[in-house]
């Protein structure tokens, strides 16, 4: 059997450390984990799945001008960090084609605004529609935390009443187990 030496069992240690901080390093570049839902225009759904949210780089548009004329962006590039929900829309442009391209305006004061997400643009009478965990928002996606496990729904929607009809959502509340034979309660 060889023996340990301090010089061995330092170098196994200094090993292990290594590998540590290695997997380490790759699990917190991948971000939060966070389910992605997008519905575009004519209630078609172009995103529904768990995606990993990091902080990304995206290049604003001069075509982003849901707002009105003069209302597109720059066309230079903004830092969204991984832990909000526009965070995550990027994020998840970037494994699903569906959501190519983003069209965002970096144009006002107050925030990004997102026109477009894909081939659905919000023009008119619609706009992009947001929601985390089942709530509506009162601040930006750029600014909207999330944290690992939310669900995060982006839709174009109607802005215009009689037809003022962001998407109804139907919620299922049931329990995560039972036992053979019992009964339990599902509320929709």
């Amino acid at each position: 059997m060889p023996k340990i030496t301090p010089f061995r069992l330092a170098a196994v240690c200094a090993l292990a450390l290594s590998l540590t901080f290695a997997f380490t390093a790759v699990a917190s570049a991948k971000g939060l984990m966070a389910d992605l839902r997008v519905v575009g225009a004519g209630g078609k759904v172009l995103a529904e799945k768990t995606v990993p949210s990091a902080s990304v780089s995206v290049k604003t548009s001069p075509k982003a001008t849901c707002f009105g004329p003069g209302s597109g962006g720059s066309g230079d590039s903004v830092q969204l960090k991984g832990n909000t929900a526009m965070g995550l829309l990027a994020s998840g442009a970037k494994m699903i084609a569906a959501l190519r391209p983003l069209s965002i305006s970096d144009h006002f004061d107050f925030g990004l605004a997102l026109c477009g997400i894909g081939s659905s643009v919000a023009k008119g009478s619609s706009s992009w529609y947001l929601k985390i965990n089942h709530k509506a928002l009162e601040v930006g996606g750029e600014v909207a935390k999330i944290k690992a496990g939310d669900e995060v729904l982006w839709a174009l929607a109607k802005t215009e009443a009689p037809d003022y009809a962001y998407p109804d959502e139907l919620v299922l509340t049931a329990p995560d187990a039972t036992k053979a034979g019992a009964s339990f309660t599902v509320r929709v």
